[in-house]
């Protein structure tokens, strides 16, 4: 291995080990202060026993709760506090906090790969230079009803997934449920979206 290879393979050790302090030192120091929303945290997170990636996910949840319960200790407004997690919520899905406007500043240069403009505020919505129509990569979701009482859903999106977007300034709303039978194909997804009152989208391929 080559020094700086062997250095930057050190440095990076380094800063591990430092994240892991840190993220320790402020989960004790919310224990002291108020302990409350971390004990209900490690009530609802399953045990790590010896795996030690659900280790580390245990510990990044801490961390955070640890950090949103700190930054909130002093805090005597519910609707700041209220409206932050709320804000959070979004921020941790890539969502923007207003509406995209469709500007160009808003736009990535074209991907040479598809053919698209990537949104930089939310980059599910790609725009179609050629033809100036954009679309939401996850505005459909097709879900199988369950066969049974109590049985859960099967999820999931697919190319005919895409969402048109009529026109800016634009939010994101939650995703349209599409009911569809298992192993549905494209045609019978498309049928799907039209039949729930919506539109598909079809892609433009780059030869038109």
């Amino acid at each position: 291995m080559k020094a700086r290879e062997r250095d930057a393979a050190i440095e990076a050790r380094r800063r591990r080990t430092r994240y892991r302090q840190a993220c320790e030192d402020l989960i004790r120091w919310t224990d002291l202060e108020d302990p409350r929303l971390l004990s209900h945290a490690r009530r609802e997170l399953p045990a790590a026993a010896d795996d030690d990636e659900q280790h580390a996910i245990n510990r990044h949840l801490l961390a955070l709760v640890a950090c949103f319960t700190l930054e909130f200790a002093t805090a005597d407004n519910a609707f700041v506090r209220s409206y932050t997690e709320a804000k959070l919520h979004e921020l941790l899905r890539f969502r923007p906090l207003t509406p995209l406007t469709g500007a160009r500043e808003e736009w990535s240069a074209v991907n040479e790969r598809h053919g698209h403009c990537v949104n930089l505020r939310m980059p599910s919505v790609l725009l179609e230079p050629e033809t100036g129509r954009a679309f939401w990569l996850d505005g459909y979701v097709f879900y199988e009803p369950p066969r049974a009482p109590g049985a859960g859903h099967h999820m999931y999106t697919s190319v005919h997934s895409h969402r048109p977007i009529e026109s800016f300034p634009w939010s994101p709303p939650e995703p349209a449920l599409i009911a569809v039978n298992r192993d549905a194909d494209g045609p019978e997804q498309i049928a799907a979206i039209r039949a729930a009152g919506y539109e598909p989208f079809e892609v433009s391929t780059p030869d038109g």
